[in-house]
Protein backbone atom coordinates (compact mmCIF):
# COMPACT_ATOMS: atom_id res chain seq x y z
CA UNK A 1 0.00 0.00 0.00
CA UNK A 2 1.32 3.36 -0.96
CA UNK A 3 1.87 6.17 1.47
CA UNK A 4 -1.19 7.98 0.15
CA UNK A 5 -3.36 4.91 0.77
CA UNK A 6 -2.08 4.61 4.28
CA UNK A 7 -2.85 8.28 4.93
CA UNK A 8 -6.35 7.90 3.50
CA UNK A 9 -6.94 4.78 5.59
CA UNK A 10 -5.83 6.64 8.72
CA UNK A 11 -8.09 9.55 7.87
CA UNK A 12 -11.01 7.14 7.40
CA UNK A 13 -10.35 5.61 10.82
CA UNK A 14 -10.15 9.04 12.40
CA UNK A 15 -13.35 10.09 10.63
CA UNK A 16 -15.10 6.94 11.86
CA UNK A 17 -13.95 7.62 15.43
CA UNK A 18 -15.10 11.24 15.18
CA UNK A 19 -18.42 10.18 13.71
CA UNK A 20 -18.90 7.63 16.50
CA UNK A 21 -18.04 10.28 19.10
CA UNK A 22 -20.43 12.78 17.56
CA UNK A 23 -23.18 10.16 17.32
CA UNK A 24 -22.67 9.19 20.98
CA UNK A 25 -22.61 12.80 22.12
CA UNK A 26 -25.66 13.60 20.01
CA UNK A 27 -27.53 10.60 21.45
CA UNK A 28 -26.62 11.60 25.01
CA UNK A 29 -27.69 15.18 24.35
CA UNK A 30 -30.93 14.04 22.76
CA UNK A 31 -31.63 11.81 25.76
CA UNK A 32 -30.85 14.70 28.12
CA UNK A 33 -33.16 16.99 26.19
CA UNK A 34 -35.85 14.32 25.97
CA UNK A 35 -35.67 13.76 29.75
CA UNK A 36 -35.83 17.52 30.35
CA UNK A 37 -38.92 17.72 28.12
CA UNK A 38 -40.41 14.71 29.95
CA UNK A 39 -39.78 16.32 33.37
CA UNK A 40 -41.26 19.64 32.25
CA UNK A 41 -44.30 17.85 30.85
CA UNK A 42 -44.57 15.87 34.09
CA UNK A 43 -44.51 19.16 36.02
CA UNK A 44 -47.35 20.48 33.85
CA UNK A 45 -49.50 17.33 33.71
CA UNK A 46 -48.60 15.83 37.07
CA UNK A 47 -48.36 12.15 37.85
CA UNK A 48 -50.21 9.61 35.71
CA UNK A 49 -53.86 9.35 36.64
CA UNK A 50 -53.82 5.63 37.35
CA UNK A 51 -51.88 2.45 36.69
CA UNK A 52 -53.84 1.72 33.49
CA UNK A 53 -52.82 4.95 31.73
CA UNK A 54 -50.42 4.23 28.84
CA UNK A 55 -48.15 6.28 26.61
CA UNK A 56 -49.74 6.11 23.11
CA UNK A 57 -46.37 6.50 21.38
CA UNK A 58 -44.37 3.92 23.34
CA UNK A 59 -47.36 1.75 24.31
CA UNK A 60 -46.09 1.39 27.90
CA UNK A 61 -47.66 2.38 31.19
CA UNK A 62 -46.91 5.95 32.17
CA UNK A 63 -46.46 4.90 35.79
CA UNK A 64 -43.79 2.41 34.69
CA UNK A 65 -41.91 5.24 32.96
CA UNK A 66 -41.24 6.88 36.33
CA UNK A 67 -37.95 5.35 37.42
CA UNK A 68 -36.45 5.38 40.87
CA UNK A 69 -34.27 8.37 40.04
CA UNK A 70 -37.24 10.35 38.73
CA UNK A 71 -39.29 9.38 41.76
CA UNK A 72 -36.52 10.64 44.06
CA UNK A 73 -36.45 13.94 42.18
CA UNK A 74 -40.24 14.22 42.45
CA UNK A 75 -40.09 13.55 46.19
CA UNK A 76 -37.45 16.22 46.55
CA UNK A 77 -39.58 18.70 44.59
CA UNK A 78 -42.68 17.82 46.64
CA UNK A 79 -40.82 17.93 49.94
CA UNK A 80 -41.93 14.38 50.65
CA UNK A 81 -40.53 10.87 50.90
CA UNK A 82 -43.54 8.66 50.13
CA UNK A 83 -44.83 10.01 46.82
CA UNK A 84 -46.85 7.49 44.81
CA UNK A 85 -46.53 6.90 41.08
CA UNK A 86 -50.16 7.75 40.24
CA UNK A 87 -52.63 10.41 41.29
CA UNK A 88 -55.22 7.78 42.22
CA UNK A 89 -52.81 6.25 44.74
CA UNK A 90 -52.25 9.69 46.24
CA UNK A 91 -56.01 10.20 46.62
CA UNK A 92 -56.32 6.76 48.19
CA UNK A 93 -53.57 7.67 50.68
CA UNK A 94 -55.40 10.89 51.55
CA UNK A 95 -58.67 9.00 51.95
CA UNK A 96 -57.10 6.44 54.27
CA UNK A 97 -55.36 9.11 56.36
CA UNK A 98 -58.52 11.17 56.81
CA UNK A 99 -60.56 8.05 57.57
CA UNK A 100 -58.12 7.13 60.32
CA UNK A 101 -58.38 10.62 61.79
CA UNK A 102 -62.17 10.31 61.86
CA UNK A 103 -62.00 6.85 63.42
CA UNK A 104 -59.62 8.11 66.12
CA UNK A 105 -62.06 10.86 67.13
CA UNK A 106 -63.59 10.14 70.55
CA UNK A 107 -67.37 9.95 70.42
CA UNK A 108 -70.07 10.87 67.86
CA UNK A 109 -69.71 14.62 68.43
CA UNK A 110 -65.95 14.59 67.76
CA UNK A 111 -66.41 12.37 64.68
CA UNK A 112 -69.11 14.70 63.34
CA UNK A 113 -66.91 17.77 63.86
CA UNK A 114 -63.98 16.12 62.10
CA UNK A 115 -66.11 15.09 59.11
CA UNK A 116 -67.52 18.61 58.78
CA UNK A 117 -63.97 20.00 58.96
CA UNK A 118 -62.98 17.70 56.05
CA UNK A 119 -66.07 18.17 53.87
CA UNK A 120 -66.71 21.90 54.28
CA UNK A 121 -63.73 23.12 52.16
CA UNK A 122 -64.83 20.80 49.33
CA UNK A 123 -68.10 22.72 48.84
CA UNK A 124 -68.03 25.63 46.38
CA UNK A 125 -71.20 27.38 47.60
CA UNK A 126 -71.93 29.12 50.87
CA UNK A 127 -75.33 27.40 50.96
CA UNK A 128 -73.74 23.95 51.03
CA UNK A 129 -71.10 25.09 53.50
CA UNK A 130 -73.75 26.52 55.79
CA UNK A 131 -75.67 23.27 55.52
CA UNK A 132 -72.61 21.44 56.81
CA UNK A 133 -72.10 24.07 59.50
CA UNK A 134 -75.67 23.38 60.67
CA UNK A 135 -74.58 19.80 61.34
CA UNK A 136 -72.39 21.19 64.11
CA UNK A 137 -75.43 22.69 65.79
CA UNK A 138 -77.51 19.54 65.42
CA UNK A 139 -77.76 16.60 67.73
CA UNK A 140 -74.52 14.67 68.15
CA UNK A 141 -75.99 11.30 67.29
CA UNK A 142 -74.92 8.33 65.18
CA UNK A 143 -77.30 9.27 62.34
CA UNK A 144 -75.54 12.59 61.73
CA UNK A 145 -72.18 10.78 61.71
CA UNK A 146 -73.55 8.18 59.29
CA UNK A 147 -74.85 10.87 56.90
CA UNK A 148 -71.56 12.74 56.92
CA UNK A 149 -69.59 9.52 56.49
CA UNK A 150 -71.64 8.68 53.41
CA UNK A 151 -70.93 12.13 51.94
CA UNK A 152 -67.23 11.65 52.74
CA UNK A 153 -67.10 8.33 50.89
CA UNK A 154 -69.05 9.76 47.95
CA UNK A 155 -66.59 12.65 47.65
CA UNK A 156 -63.73 10.19 47.20
CA UNK A 157 -65.50 7.49 45.22
CA UNK A 158 -67.05 9.36 42.25
CA UNK A 159 -64.65 10.89 39.70
CA UNK A 160 -61.59 10.71 41.94
CA UNK A 161 -61.30 6.95 42.36
CA UNK A 162 -63.38 5.60 39.48
CA UNK A 163 -61.12 3.87 36.90
CA UNK A 164 -60.83 5.71 33.60
CA UNK A 165 -58.66 3.39 31.52
CA UNK A 166 -59.64 -0.15 30.62
CA UNK A 167 -57.37 -3.20 30.28
CA UNK A 168 -56.62 -2.16 26.68
CA UNK A 169 -55.33 1.24 27.88
CA UNK A 170 -58.19 3.14 26.26
CA UNK A 171 -60.13 5.74 28.24
CA UNK A 172 -63.67 4.71 29.06
CA UNK A 173 -64.48 7.95 30.88
CA UNK A 174 -63.28 11.53 30.70
CA UNK A 175 -59.69 11.65 32.05
CA UNK A 176 -59.83 15.42 32.50
CA UNK A 177 -62.88 15.13 34.75
CA UNK A 178 -61.03 12.69 36.99
CA UNK A 179 -57.87 14.82 36.87
CA UNK A 180 -59.80 17.90 38.02
CA UNK A 181 -61.72 15.94 40.66
CA UNK A 182 -58.42 14.73 42.13
CA UNK A 183 -57.02 18.27 42.02
CA UNK A 184 -60.15 19.49 43.84
CA UNK A 185 -59.77 16.91 46.62
CA UNK A 186 -56.05 17.37 47.13
CA UNK A 187 -56.10 21.17 46.80
CA UNK A 188 -58.76 21.59 49.51
CA UNK A 189 -57.56 18.87 51.86
CA UNK A 190 -55.22 21.24 53.70
CA UNK A 191 -54.00 24.85 53.64
CA UNK A 192 -50.43 24.04 54.68
CA UNK A 193 -47.75 25.32 52.28
CA UNK A 194 -45.79 22.06 52.43
CA UNK A 195 -48.93 20.12 51.49
CA UNK A 196 -49.55 22.33 48.46
CA UNK A 197 -45.99 21.74 47.24
CA UNK A 198 -46.90 18.06 47.17
CA UNK A 199 -50.24 18.75 45.47
CA UNK A 200 -48.56 20.75 42.68
CA UNK A 201 -46.18 17.85 42.06
CA UNK A 202 -48.98 15.28 42.04
CA UNK A 203 -51.66 17.00 39.91
CA UNK A 204 -49.40 19.24 37.84
CA UNK A 205 -49.35 22.97 37.28
CA UNK A 206 -52.20 22.88 34.76
CA UNK A 207 -54.77 21.14 36.98
CA UNK A 208 -53.52 23.01 40.06
CA UNK A 209 -53.95 26.37 38.33
CA UNK A 210 -57.44 25.45 37.12
CA UNK A 211 -58.47 24.38 40.61
CA UNK A 212 -57.01 27.56 42.11
CA UNK A 213 -59.03 29.63 39.65
CA UNK A 214 -62.19 27.64 40.37
CA UNK A 215 -61.72 28.14 44.10
CA UNK A 216 -61.08 31.85 43.56
CA UNK A 217 -64.32 32.11 41.56
CA UNK A 218 -66.17 30.19 44.28
CA UNK A 219 -64.78 32.46 47.00
CA UNK A 220 -65.70 35.53 44.95
CA UNK A 221 -69.28 34.25 44.62
CA UNK A 222 -69.40 33.43 48.33
CA UNK A 223 -68.01 36.86 49.13
CA UNK A 224 -70.77 38.46 47.06
CA UNK A 225 -73.35 36.36 48.91
CA UNK A 226 -71.84 37.38 52.25
CA UNK A 227 -71.97 41.04 51.22
CA UNK A 228 -75.64 40.67 50.24
CA UNK A 229 -76.31 38.99 53.56
CA UNK A 230 -74.52 41.84 55.33
CA UNK A 231 -76.68 44.38 53.45
CA UNK A 232 -79.83 42.48 54.42
CA UNK A 233 -78.64 42.31 58.02
CA UNK A 234 -77.94 46.06 57.91
CA UNK A 235 -81.44 46.80 56.68
CA UNK A 236 -82.89 44.49 59.31
CA UNK A 237 -80.75 46.22 61.95
CA UNK A 238 -81.87 49.68 60.84
CA UNK A 239 -85.50 48.56 60.91
CA UNK A 240 -85.25 47.30 64.47
CA UNK A 241 -82.72 49.81 65.79
CA UNK A 242 -85.28 52.43 66.90
CA UNK A 243 -87.46 49.85 68.64
CA UNK A 244 -84.43 48.37 70.38
CA UNK A 245 -83.31 51.84 71.50
CA UNK A 246 -86.75 52.45 73.00
CA UNK A 247 -86.60 49.13 74.75
CA UNK A 248 -83.15 49.98 76.08
CA UNK A 249 -84.37 53.39 77.33
CA UNK A 250 -87.39 51.81 78.98
CA UNK A 251 -85.18 49.17 80.53
CA UNK A 252 -82.77 51.89 81.72
CA UNK A 253 -85.64 53.85 83.33
CA UNK A 254 -86.94 50.71 84.98
CA UNK A 255 -83.41 49.89 86.14
CA UNK A 256 -83.08 53.37 87.67
CA UNK A 257 -86.44 52.99 89.42
CA UNK A 258 -85.42 49.59 90.72
CA UNK A 259 -82.11 51.05 91.92
CA UNK A 260 -84.00 53.77 93.84
CA UNK A 261 -86.34 51.17 95.32
CA UNK A 262 -83.34 49.04 96.20
CA UNK A 263 -81.62 51.98 97.91
CA UNK A 264 -84.79 52.64 99.94
CA UNK A 265 -85.07 49.02 100.91
CA UNK A 266 -81.39 48.93 101.84
CA UNK A 267 -81.88 52.02 104.03
CA UNK A 268 -84.90 50.45 105.71
CA UNK A 269 -82.98 47.25 106.09
CA UNK A 270 -80.14 49.16 107.79
CA UNK A 271 -82.64 50.79 110.15
CA UNK A 272 -84.14 47.41 110.93
CA UNK A 273 -80.68 46.01 111.54
CA UNK A 274 -79.97 48.86 113.96
CA UNK A 275 -83.25 48.22 115.78
CA UNK A 276 -82.47 44.53 115.92
CA UNK A 277 -79.07 45.37 117.40
CA UNK A 278 -80.68 47.60 120.07
CA UNK A 279 -83.36 45.04 120.84
CA UNK A 280 -80.75 42.31 121.05
CA UNK A 281 -78.77 44.36 123.57
CA UNK A 282 -81.97 45.04 125.57
CA UNK A 283 -82.74 41.34 125.49
CA UNK A 284 -79.28 40.48 126.79
CA UNK A 285 -79.65 43.06 129.57
CA UNK A 286 -83.07 41.69 130.52
CA UNK A 287 -81.72 38.17 130.46
CA UNK A 288 -78.90 39.28 132.77
CA UNK A 289 -81.39 40.95 135.14
CA UNK A 290 -83.65 37.92 135.00
CA UNK A 291 -80.74 35.66 135.86
CA UNK A 292 -79.86 37.88 138.83
CA UNK A 293 -83.49 37.91 139.97
CA UNK A 294 -83.60 34.15 139.66
CA UNK A 295 -80.54 33.83 141.88
CA UNK A 296 -82.10 36.20 144.45
CA UNK A 297 -85.38 34.28 144.29
CA UNK A 298 -83.56 30.99 144.82
CA UNK A 299 -81.80 32.44 147.85
CA UNK A 300 -85.07 33.87 149.20
CA UNK A 301 -86.87 30.59 148.64
CA UNK A 302 -84.12 28.76 150.49
CA UNK A 303 -84.37 31.23 153.41
CA UNK A 304 -88.17 30.92 153.38
CA UNK A 305 -87.91 27.16 153.45
CA UNK A 306 -85.57 27.42 156.46
CA UNK A 307 -88.00 29.76 158.23
CA UNK A 308 -90.96 27.53 157.41
CA UNK A 309 -89.10 24.54 158.78
CA UNK A 310 -88.28 26.42 161.97
CA UNK A 311 -91.91 27.57 162.24
CA UNK A 312 -93.10 24.04 161.71
CA UNK A 313 -90.71 22.82 164.40
CA UNK A 314 -91.94 25.58 166.78
CA UNK A 315 -95.55 24.68 166.07
CA UNK A 316 -94.79 21.01 166.71
CA UNK A 317 -93.15 21.88 170.03
CA UNK A 318 -96.03 24.17 170.95
CA UNK A 319 -98.44 21.37 170.18
CA UNK A 320 -96.45 18.87 172.25
CA UNK A 321 -96.18 21.39 175.08
CA UNK A 322 -99.95 22.04 174.94
CA UNK A 323 -100.64 18.32 175.03
CA UNK A 324 -98.32 17.86 177.99
CA UNK A 325 -99.88 20.85 179.75
CA UNK A 326 -103.39 19.42 179.24
CA UNK A 327 -102.23 16.10 180.62
CA UNK A 328 -100.70 17.74 183.68
CA UNK A 329 -103.84 19.84 184.16
CA UNK A 330 -106.01 16.73 184.17
CA UNK A 331 -103.74 15.02 186.66
CA UNK A 332 -103.86 18.11 188.85
CA UNK A 333 -107.65 18.10 188.85
CA UNK A 334 -107.72 14.45 189.79
CA UNK A 335 -105.39 15.13 192.66
CA UNK A 336 -107.54 18.02 193.86
CA UNK A 337 -110.67 15.87 193.89
CA UNK A 338 -108.93 13.23 195.95
CA UNK A 339 -108.02 15.77 198.60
Amino acid sequence: MSLLGKVLALLNVLAAVGFFYLATADRAKRQSWAYAVYRHQLAIDGLPLEAGETDPLLNVGKADQIGEGTLRELNQTAGASDLARTQQEEVQKLHDRLKQEVDRADGPAAKRNKLVEILRPLERSSLRRNELADKLRGAADDKAVADLTQRFEEAFSLEALRPVYGPDGKAGHDPEAKRQAIAHLLFNADTDEAWHKRVVTVVGLDAYGKEANLQADAFRDMTAQVKLAMIDDGKHFEGQHAAVIKQIQAAADELQARKSALATQQRLNQQHDNLVTVRTKDLKDLQTQLESARKVTVTALAEQARFEKALFEAQRRFRDAATTNERYEKELRVLEKVK
